[in-house]
């Protein structure tokens, strides 16, 4: 039976343009430095936000000024040193590693909330994590093997 599948196409479209979006910075990474490079981002985001914030005539939403406080602070403390740490590791891991790497963290966000929060995983969950790191166990592998050498393959 077909269903509305528009959120899986935004899924599988997000998917993609962060992929593309990685292996764009890792190829400028080359030029620039990552803190250059998260700075660039940054501008082009804010602009992008403007312009979005015009075309639309909509204004952001009024709040207390703590909640409003606490998210600007996440974002600064999350871009500013999360991002420039992910443009690092794509300078020197290649993007290839980096978004493998990163489709590690659901596992192991899974097993850590496990242990320190106390949640069940049933038992697809226990599957989905064991694929998951077989498939980046033989890529890993297989890359080493064919390729025999360490270091950025982007």
């Amino acid at each position: 039976m077909l269903t509305n599948a528009g959120g899986e196409l935004a899924a599988l479209a997000a998917a993609a343009l962060w992929a593309i979006a990685s292996v764009v910075y890792g190829f400028v990474g080359n030029h620039i430095p990552p803190l250059g490079l998260n700075s660039l981002k940054g501008i082009v985001a804010i602009a992008l936000l403007i312009f979005t914030i015009l075309v639309t005539g909509e204004s952001l939403p009024t709040s207390a000024p703590t909640p409003i406080f606490l998210l600007c602070l996440s974002g600064v403390i999350g871009i500013s040193w999360g991002d420039t740490a992910f443009m690092g590791a794509l300078n020197y891991l290649g993007p290839r590693r980096v978004l493998l790497i990163g489709t590690l963290s659901p596992p192991i966000t899974a097993i850590l909330s496990m242990i320190w929060l106390g949640e069940s995983l049933n038992i697809t969950a226990w599957c989905g994590i064991i694929i998951t790191i077989l498939g980046c166990d033989s890529f890993f592998l297989n890359e080493h093997l064919c390729s025999g050498t360490e270091g950025k393959t982007g």
